[in-house]
This record gives C-alpha cells, sequence and structure tokens, in this order.
C-alpha cells in the first residue's frame, strides 16, 4: 500500500534535516557514506525522501553529526506516522488534545491570555522546580509520541550547544522554507529536549538549558504558527514562554511574547496582541534597541487592526519603531535577533501602515514594501514573498494596475518554493484583489500561475 502524501512528506523533511545536519559539520554526500558503512547514493536517496533506512542508520548520523538524538527521533515519529496511516481503524483522537495549563488565580480582561501561565521572576523564586516542571512541561506533553531517545543523566554545556544547533537549523529551514516543511521533526526535536529539563542539571548551566530550550520552543512554535495549527502553537510558545522566565532571560521572554502576539493579531484578536507586546516591554531598559523597535512595530500593528480610533497612536509606534531601529547597535543584540533586519523592519512597519492606508491615511506603505522585497534575502524567503504579495494587493487596489500585475507576478515567483500557510493566505488575497483590479479578466498565465501554487498547498 502506497504511504499517503503526509507521510511521503514528512520522510522527505526528514531527509533534509539530514542534508543541513550534514552540511553543518562539512561532510558531503560521499565523506558521509563510508562512516555510515552505506553508499553514497543511498545517502542522496535518503535526502530526497526516496529510500528508506533502518533506525541504526539514524542513530549512526545522529553520533557522527552531534545532533542530540533529532534524526533518530524523527525517524521514531515517522515511523510513527506510517503505522497511523496503515492501521484500519483508529479510536484515538488526532489533535493530540491536552489539559490546558493552570491559569492565574485572578485573571483580569486585558491581561496575558489566562490559558499561558506567565512565570515571572517574583513568581519562580517562590516555587519549587517540581511545580514548575508540572506545570510548564505540561503544556507539551502529548505533542509527539515516539519511541524514547536516551537522555544523558547529566546535563551540561554539550547538550546545551546541541539545542541551539538544531533551533539554528530549524530556524533557517522555516525562514527559507516555511513552516510546513519539517514540523514533525522541531516537534520531536523540542520533545527529546523537554526531557533534559528532568535531568541533573549543573547548577552553573541551569539557566542557560531553560534559555536553550525556550529558543527551540519558539522557533517550533513559529513554525506551527506558520501552518495556522494554532493550538499547537499557543501552547508551544506558552511553554517558551515559562522556560525563558525560570531561565531569566528578559530579551528571550520578549521575543516569546513578540511571537504570541503577532499570532494573536493575525487571528484577528488585535487587543490581546497589544497585550502581550506591552508586556514584554516591561522593563525595556533590559531590551535591546532591536527588541524595543520590533515591539513598538507589532503594537502599531495591532493599534492599526483596533479601528480608525487608534491610528494616530498607531503612527505614532511606528514613528517610535524607525527611532528605536536607527539606535541598533548589533554587537548588544542576542543571536537570535537577526532576522530583524532592514528589510524586516521595512516590512513589519508597512504591514502596520497598509491598514492605515486603507481606511484613507496617505502613508509610505508601498515604499516600505517595495524596500522589504528587495532587501529580503534567499535566507529570508517567506518574509520576501508576504512582502511581495502584500505590495501587490496594495498596488492593485490603486489605479496602477500594470505595476500591480507586475509585482503579483513577483510574489508568485516568491512563494513557489514555500511550504508555509500564512503565504497561501497572502495569494488568496492577491488573487481577488488581481480579478478585481480586471474586471475578472486576469492574465490567463498569471491566474494559471496563482491557482497551481494555491492547489499544492
Amino acid at each position: 500500500m502506497a504511504d499517503p502524501k503526509e507521510v511521503r512528506d514528512a520522510r522527505k523533511a526528514l531527509g533534509q534535516t539530514l542534508a543541513a545536519y550534514r552540511n553543518a559539520a562539512g561532510h558531503t554526500q560521499t565523506t558521509l557514506a563510508p562512516l555510515t558503512n552505506y553508499v553514497r547514493s543511498t545517502i542522496a536517496n535518503v535526502e530526497t525522501g526516496r529510500q528508506n533506512v533502518p533506525r541504526d542508520f539514524w542513530e549512526a548520523c545522529d553520533r557522527l553529526l552531534d545532533t542530540g538524538g533529532t534524526l533518530a527521533a524523527g525517524f521514531d515519529n515517522l515511523q510513527g506516522m506510517i503505522r497511523a496511516a496503515h492501521r484500519p481503524t483508529c479510536a484515538l483522537s488526532d489533535r493530540g488534545e491536552q489539559p490546558e495549563p493552570a491559569r492565574p488565580d485572578s485573571p483580569d480582561r486585558g491581561m496575558v491570555d489566562p490559558s499561558v501561565r506567565v512565570w515571572s521572576a517574583d513568581t519562580v523564586e517562590g516555587v519549587n522546580r517540581a511545580e514548575f516542571l508540572r506545570t510548564a512541561l505540561g503544556v507539551g506533553a502529548g505533542l509527539v509520541a515516539t519511541t524514547a531517545t536516551p537522555v544523558p543523566r547529566m546535563v551540561g554545556q554539550a547538550e546545551i550547544d546541541q539545542v541551539h544547533a538544531s533551533t539554528s537549523v530549524f530556524a533557517g529551514w522555516d525562514n527559507q522554507f516555511g513552516g510546513g516543511l519539517a514540523r514533525e521533526t522541531v516537534v520531536a526535536q523540542l520533545n527529546w529536549s523537554m526531557k533534559l529539563l528532568h535531568a541533573t542539571i549543573a547548577p552553573a548551566v541551569r539557566p542557560d538549558l531553560f534559555a536553550a530550550v525556550a529558543g527551540l520552543s519558539a522557533v517550533a512554535g513559529f513554525m506551527a504558527f506558520d501552518g495556522l495549527a494554532h493550538d499547537d502553537a499557543r501552547r508551544m510558545f506558552g511553554f517558551g514562554l515559562a522556560c525563558s522566565e525560570e531561565s531569566g532571560d528578559w530579551r528571550l521572554r520578549a521575543g516569546l511574547l513578540a511571537a504570541m502576539a503577532r499570532r494573536e493579531i493575525w487571528c484577528g484578536n488585535p487587543d490581546q496582541g497589544l497585550t502581550y507586546a506591552e508586556t514584554a516591554a516591561v522593563r525595556s531598559d533590559r531590551l535591546t534597541a532591536t527588541i524595543r523597535a520590533e515591539l513598538s512595530t507589532i503594537r502599531a500593528r495591532a493599534l492599526a487592526k483596533l479601528g480608525p480610533s487608534r491610528a494616530q497612536d498607531a503612527l505614532a509606534a511606528v514613528g517610535e519603531a524607525d527611532e528605536h531601529y536607527a539606535a541598533v547597535k548589533r554587537p548588544e543584540d542576542p543571536v537570535w535577533t537577526a532576522y530583524y533586519d532592514d528589510a524586516q523592519h521595512a516590512g513589519d512597519t508597512a504591514h502596520a501602515l497598509v491598514d492605515l492606508q486603507i481606511t484613507g491615511h496617505h502613508t509610505d506603505a508601498a515604499q516600505r514594501l517595495d524596500t522589504a522585497v528587495a532587501g529580503h534575502t534567499a535566507a529570508y524567503a517567506r518574509s520576501k514573498a508576504m512582502s511581495a504579495a502584500t505590495l501587490a494587493t496594495l498596488t492593485l487596489g490603486t489605479a496602477d494596475r500594470d505595476e500591480g500585475i507586475a509585482q503579483a507576478r513577483v510574489a508568485l515567483q516568491a512563494a513557489r518554493p514555500l511550504r508555509s500557510q500564512r503565504v497561501t493566505t497572502g495569494l488568496r488575497d492577491l488573487e481577488r484583489a488581481l480579478r478585481r483590479a480586471t474586471n475578472d479578466q486576469p492574465p490567463e498565465d498569471l491566474v494559471a500561475g496563482l491557482s497551481f501554487a494555491l492547489a499544492g498547498r
């Protein structure tokens, strides 16, 4: 019986993850093959998802490439998918629902989502480690069921470095190809990394371990968000937030809250998004100018979505974001903020201004979007595609139909290789704008290209 598409996609994603680790370790397919007792063609076939290999191959690659067990965990997850796909009946829910984490004792309206427990420095001091783990790890429990991968009894810097390395790989895949490429694999890695928190941790590196796991959870959550798997994203972001606060890393805490704010705004909850963004800005003196710029941009996007009564506040927030960004000092930034560069700042502020322009305000949204599209490198292909689609949609709403059509072609080209449901949403908006602008007579090749791209998602 042939494997269903989701199994084939997961097998290909696992192979691509192997290729990423192999390249990061400086190996070619030719140099890696003899170390695994396989030939080069097998490595090539595995990396493209065309060949199955047993678990000992993945275990060997984990050892050789120092992945922290990522590949074997991904293989176990793939085997579970295969068994489920070929099982005649299944009484279990495929949603993986878990009980919500404990709510704060007295949640107030307008405060942080009560389904996500926010641990402050004061709170953590008053809770024992066992309680923290029961609450925080409960958020992620059940995200994936795999055959157990051994976890070291003592966790030190080596394991922390492994978590950071896997986070870097997955963040790169997410930005370049979209969150739909290897979600099962990143969840398997997060599941393994969470187990490290149960091990004996050298006291000197305990905060660093929680920070590392928080960073991985943030990437996993954003990949889920990009796939519009909102329940998964909310749980992962909540778990990451708890870990970041346990680590005492205020910058990472702000990053998690920023991601949570972005998701809420996307989901049509700008008021909650504004709350998260403003919660993230508490003790802004501990944040870098880059992080403050991003938070101001997110505030602007939330305020713009709240309607005309907050338009001036949104414009002021864009101005604040520009001021913060002008003061950026890159050596002060944590490594995970590298994505927030000139192109990202231009695109993020532009998206806030687009909402204002739609309601009649004159803005420089188009110029900022043009800067973003021109500035995003191949490493940030998803951001380029999203800004390109928004720019084309905006331009098609004006009198410059020909320019809008040209920009639509750029957006389609940028979006083709991506596995991103957020990009898909942008393409659907673009297709509707194209039909309106051309009185339902768009260029045949362009509408065919859009239809093909949307059908494949």
